[in-house]
């Protein structure tokens, strides 16, 4: 009776439940389909963007559209990843995920390609001489602190009688706050430079001058015989022909101070004769590049470099004994009032000033107005945040910043700022670089920068290098470029444009006394804008959890890249603590962990979850055991498990789940590990597209794998002494041919 009277209710749901079913499964069908025109939108966009930011489209804009194209990027990855889940329920709920995500972002990609499609709001035009950029002034205008050995050079090479096929041009250049200016100020009152010339002129031209008053005034300067009523009277090629004649016959020196793009020389080139008569040109630059295009046989090219640090600490010095008046000889600027832990203070803030005359200049000045050990202490300690918050330090500091960064190609301003996601003083190679960038896919404004996996970094990063905003380290031998790195100052400032442009946020748990406040303080409890973070870990491992606390907010779940650094070794660290982090990021294309010498344990199981991850780094971390669930990792493409052994564990369990990864190209091996099964051998015959192999070792894994990987150009082997004749016979092996690697 029971059952009669439930039947119709059973019957009734279950026709409820599949039309539940079907309305729910039959558009997950359509999916792929929706999924490929989201593709061409996202493309779309990517060329949108990358025209509107060609054209100098409003930072916010660009911003926006950003972030939408990251969601789009996600919601792609997300269904090519995971379409061939095994498991039916987890596929059709992957669908449904995907279905409600690309309904939800449709107005999104509308809104963000109509505001980059609107052409941006153009500045009224002013008068050029109106509103001239800001200049920085003189530190001290009679003391050439450590510039002493480049003021002679420069005279030399003006004095100097040049050759047939040389010019008559001496350039000086460097990035903004180096002193190009006082260095050529210094040369122009050199008593060989007053005695040797009969003429002189010095013009700004970065004050926006039209080109007939520059040429005015320099005729002004360098014709004594013309009054400025007379020469205001002549027409512009009058006195261009005037100017070009006075040099000619007089032997003239003429100061170009601040050059700053080809147009401006263009404009005013035509006044000079570089290759006659007995004048010459002396012209400060940001840019090499600039310097060059003036004359590439040029009579002499000085490249000003950052001050040592003896030069700096006498600087800092002069800045914090400085009198009232400036004219005051060097012998009686007194160091004497500081006491050893003051010196040793002031010496580690001189290292994050990175020997940049007006960062120093900056400091002093606030340094100046506090006279104790802990206040000197808490601006090393928070140079950021000096620089934000500190009135002394935000308008000069901010004008380096401004002017260098405006100037650059709007296509290398985000490269540069990358590179403030690495510790101070950190070298990173080209390669890294390349590895990154491809992984997070970092150049997408720029599709063509990047094609078949071909980059030259040193072709890539030349403008920021010869600009002097990036240095780099040579192989002497052979010239070539080893690593690039940041200026410890400029690396700040990069840090702080990049927070503004909401690109990346850097945290530093090291230095700070309060991490909490630190975080706070930091904006990470609202970083739904920030894709990239980068965290140096701090000296207590309890604190550490309070970012795992912050990153469980459900705005952390967008960012992109995760590096985590640790400068000094910490007791107390694990993995299971580290472990939060990875949970609550499933958007991770890059997860950089490196240097975590005191980390314990095995590497968390839910690393397997960030399945979108293309770059996965562990070198010189401590690892003890891989899990198994590094077979989810189906995107990554460089792989680099170098990891630090510990005593107790001499060699890393690695799980013979790597050839699952089939997608990888870059793949480091560590130098010591074991199997699972230690009986085992680790295969990698799945690997078709690795390029790069390292620290293959012939006991630990299958030599014939190596026959099967087709794309592998480069090959490092470990072996033992008793096991090298067996690995060069098998290497020889007529039956066995490595294509891409080259013979040696």
């Amino acid at each position: 009776m029971i059952v009669t009277s439930i039947a119709p209710v059973l019957s009734a749901s279950k026709i409820l439940l599949q039309y539940l079913l079907t309305a729910e499964v039959i558009p997950l069908f359509e999916v792929k389909g929706q999924v490929a025109a989201l593709t061409k939108q996202f493309e779309d966009l990517c060329s949108c963007l990358s025209q509107a930011i060609q054209d100098g489209q409003n930072k916010h804009v660009v911003s926006k559209a950003m972030r939408v194209l990251y969601d789009c990027e996600d919601i792609i990855d997300t269904y090519k990843v995971r379409r061939s889940l095994r498991n039916p329920l987890l596929r059709l709920k992957m669908l449904h995920e995907v279905a409600n995500r690309i309904a939800e972002i449709h107005p999104m990609l509308a809104e963000a390609a109509q505001a980059c499609s609107v052409p941006p709001p153009s500045s009224p035009s002013l008068p050029s001489s109106s509103s001239p950029p800001p200049s920085f002034p003189d530190i001290l205008p009679n003391v050439c602190i450590g510039r002493e050995d480049s003021v002679e050079e420069i005279v030399h090479a003006l004095l100097e009688m040049p050759s047939s096929t040389s010019s008559h041009v001496v350039s000086i250049f460097g990035i903004a706050g180096l002193g190009k200016t006082t260095l050529a100020k210094r040369v122009l009152s050199h008593p060989q430079v007053r005695s040797g010339f009969q003429g002189f002129a010095w013009v700004c031209m970065s004050h926006g001058t039209t080109t007939r008053d520059l040429a005015a005034e320099i005729l002004c300067s360098v014709s004594p015989d013309l009054t400025a009523e007379e020469v205001l009277k002549m027409e512009e090629t009058v006195i261009i022909d005037r100017l070009r004649k006075v040099q000619l016959n007089r032997k003239c020196l003429v100061v170009l101070d601040d050059l700053r793009s080809q147009a401006d020389w263009e404009r005013i080139s035509h006044a000079f004769s570089l290759r006659e008569g007995p004048s010459r040109l002396l012209v400060t630059t940001r840019n090499r590049t600039l310097s060059l295009h003036i004359d590439s046989t040029r009579l002499y090219d000085h490249w000003l470099r950052f001050l040592s640090e003896e030069d700096s600490f006498d600087l800092l010095m002069r800045i914090i004994n400085r009198p009232e008046t400036e004219e005051f000889a060097v012998s009686n600027c007194c160091c004497s009032g500081l006491d050893a832990d003051m010196e040793d203070s002031a010496r580690k803030l001189l290292k994050l000033c990175g020997g940049l005359p007006l960062a120093i200049s900056t400091i002093g000045g606030i340094l100046s107005r506090r006279s104790t050990l802990t206040d000197w202490e808490d601006i090393r300690k928070n140079f950021g945040q000096t620089l934000r918050h500190l009135d002394e330090g935000r308008a000069l500091c901010k004008v380096v910043l401004d002017q260098c960064y405006d100037e650059l190609d709007s296509k290398l301003k985000p490269f540069v700022l990358y590179l403030g996601l690495f510790p101070q003083g950190a070298e990173i190679t080209g390669k890294q670089l390349f590895n990154l960038w491809t992984a997070e896919k970092f150049y997408l404004p720029r599709k063509k920068l990047l094609v078949k996996d071909k980059f030259d970094s040193t072709l890539e990063l030349k403008p920021l290098v010869d600009s002097g905003i990036v240095l780099v380290e040579e192989d002497k031998p052979t010239k070539r470029i080893k690593s690039y790195r940041l200026n410890n100052f400029i690396r700040e400032l990069c840090i702080l444009k990049a927070r503004e442009e909401e690109l990346l946020l850097v945290l530093d748990l090291q230095s700070s006394k309060d991490p909490v406040k630190a975080i706070a303080s930091s904006g990470l409890k609202d970083c739904s804008k920030i894709q990239r973070l980068s965290v140096l870990l701090g000296r207590d491992a309890k604190r550490d959890s309070c970012l795992g606390n912050i990153l469980k907010a459900k705005s952390a779940l967008d960012l992109r890249t995760l590096f985590l650094f640790e400068e000094k070794r910490c007791e107390g660290r694990n993995w299971k603590q580290m472990g939060k982090l990875f949970e609550k990021c499933k958007h991770l294309r890059v997860l950089m962990v490196e240097g975590l010498e005191s980390v314990e344990g095995s590497l968390p199981g839910s690393i397997g979850d960030l399945f979108q991850l293309r770059y996965l780094s562990f070198k010189n971390t401590q690892v003890e055991c891989l899990p198994q669930s590094l077979r989810n990792l189906k995107s990554v493409k460089t792989l680099d498990l170098r990891v630090r052994c510990t005593p107790t564990s001499p060699a890393i369990i690695v799980p013979d789940v790597l050839q699952e990864m089939k997608r990888l190209k870059r793949l480091y091996l560590p130098r010591h590990f074991t199997t699972t099964d230690d009986k085992e051998k680790l295969r990698l015959y799945h690997l078709k597209k690795l390029r790069t192999l390292k620290n293959f070792s012939s006991s630990k894994c299958e030599e014939s794998d190596l026959a099967e990987l087709t794309s592998l150009k480069k090959l490092t082997v470990i072996c033992s002494v008793e096991e090298v004749d067996r690995f060069s016979s098998f290497a020889t092996d007529d039956k066995i041919t490595f294509k891409h690697i080259p013979s040696q």
